[in-house]
């Protein structure tokens, strides 16, 4: 070997010795920084890791912060072995091994899959993948659950579906923490008959300290979406994971890409009978109230130039028929995924804007994102607002009664309207702790076969997964497809 190649190798050795070095030190200072929890907010350290927040809420900025210390716990990949928001990582977070309500309230009130059992393999699924533990299964494709019977909550009787700016349609799903799935089965409230019965009783459906929902938007993603540049975009600002979706009830599963949009995070803690409501945004819905102003990547919900489009769609009843969706934000669509209707872009513009605390808070956070990891996608993530009681009113006088559940002193004000534009599309005019959730009641009774409920419905503490139990005798129910005209939050 000559001197000359001898030099070379030694330069190159010494170049790659120094990038490694570099990277490691980098990784090292990231490790250093979640482990120290240097990071602070609203007066409280703010650790990297999956620990919950159990402090106290004083203010709207603890709030805020308890919401992110929420956010950041939930969203630890599960693979240890990955970064904090690695782009283009279609790993698990934390709260995706949560139990779905469809693992739950199964048809016939069977019992629920054991606790981050996957359950029955989907139909049209591939065994091998599916067993992987690294898909979600969702089949809600509008914001009205397949087979939610309850009438609390109705979306003016018109379809609720959200279609992105990309084609492709918005998917949601409910899942529930170790805590809460256990209240559920240790008490048999998956079946809606054992659920009247024991609230008839009195034994009254109180949610557990610690017992946690997570509500989520997902957007798939098109064709187009995947390949390059745009992809490159994607997966350096969105959490991605894989999923199997049924665009139709009872039809077969098909594999595909979403990315997060939106999120709900509801939570009992103590001194906050009421829960402790946090919801956040992929910061390319199009945030701001100027809708004027054009988004250089395209809003995920949002054109700037937007057309009218005129669409020949079916029926529920497979009629053919013409209709137009508007430019207008915030029109819930007129016409049903049915029948191989596709879902066309739905415009969607926020009509409260974001507070100056959140938006002081979430500066804050994202930058102690970026410095755990600079590349993270969770820096792209907002947190819209922390609902919280700032003077907790317990209500366990009254859980059975048919009127609504007390809530008291509720921050911020019920005047300050605080709306997800994934998650409330079509209801941003309201505040939905005051005026939805605390009319959450429990599900219909098999022996309640009147066509307009008859029985009681029984208050729920705030959460609208218990009406979706089935019972024994589910053929004795109404039918609720997925064009009901009710359904949950």
């Amino acid at each position: 070997m000559t001197k000359k190649t001898l030099c070379i190798t030694a330069l190159c050795a010494v170049c790659f010795l120094t990038m490694f070095l570099q990277q490691r030190c980098t990784t090292i200072q990231a490790e250093q920084f979640a482990q120290t929890s240097s990071c602070y907010c609203g007066g409280q350290v703010m650790p990297f890791n999956n620990q919950l927040p159990n402090f106290s809420i004083l203010n709207q900025t603890m709030a805020d912060c308890f919401g992110w210390q929420e956010f950041i716990a939930l969203n630890q990949p599960v693979d240890t072995n990955k970064g904090f928001g690695d782009p283009n990582d279609l790993g698990l977070v934390q709260w995706e091994t949560y139990m779905p309500t469809y693992a739950i309230f199964r048809k016939g009130a069977k019992p629920p899959y054991p606790w981050r059992s996957q359950g029955d393999l989907p139909s049209g699924a591939n065994a091998k993948k599916f067993r992987s533990g690294k898909y979600l299964v969702l089949e809600d494709n509008q914001k009205v659950p397949k087979g939610f019977s309850s009438n609390q909550v109705v979306l003016n009787n018109n379809p609720a579906w959200l279609g992105a700016q990309n084609g492709t349609n918005v998917w949601y799903e409910v899942l529930v923490n170790e805590v809460e799935y256990n209240y559920i089965v240790n008490n048999h409230l998956y079946n809606a008959d054992s659920q009247y019965f024991r609230s008839f009783a009195g034994n009254k459906i109180f949610l557990p300290e610690n017992a946690m929902e997570v509500k989520a938007a997902w957007m798939e993603l098109s064709p187009e979406d995947t390949t390059q540049p745009r992809y490159n975009n994607i997966k350096q600002r969105f959490k991605l994971s894989l999923a199997y979706v049924q665009d139709s009830p009872g039809g077969k599963h098909r594999e595909t890409v979403v990315a997060l949009i939106g999120l709900h995070i509801i939570r009992k803690v103590p001194g906050q009978s009421s829960l402790v409501w946090a919801t956040f945004e992929q910061a390319d819905n199009n945030l701001a109230l100027d809708n004027t102003i054009p988004h250089p990547l395209g809003y995920n919900l949002y054109n700037s130039n937007c057309a009218a489009q005129n669409l020949n769609v079916k029926t529920v009843a497979g009629h053919d028929t013409s209709v137009t969706i508007a430019c207008a934000p915030n029109v819930q669509p007129p016409y049903y995924l049915v029948r191989g209707n596709e879902p066309a872009p739905i415009q969607t513009s926020r009509t409260t804007m974001v507070g100056l605390t959140e938006i002081s808070t979430n500066n804050r956070i994202i930058a102690c994102i970026q410095q755990v990891n600079p590349s993270s996608v969770w820096q792209y993530y907002r947190l819209i607002n922390t609902i919280w009681s700032s003077n907790d009113t317990p209500d366990s006088s009254n859980k059975n009664n048919l009127d609504s559940m007390t809530v008291s002193s509720i921050n911020p004000p019920i005047v300050s309207f605080v709306a997800n534009t994934t998650l409330e599309t079509y209801n941003q005019s309201t505040n939905c702790l005051n005026s939805c959730h605390k009319f959450a009641t429990t599900a219909r009774p098999s022996f309640d076969t009147d066509k307009q409920r008859q029985t009681p419905g029984y208050l729920a503490d705030f959460s609208f997964v218990f009406g979706l139990a089935k019972t024994a005798k589910s053929s004795s129910l109404p039918k609720a497809g997925h064009h009901s005209s009710t359904g949950i939050k």
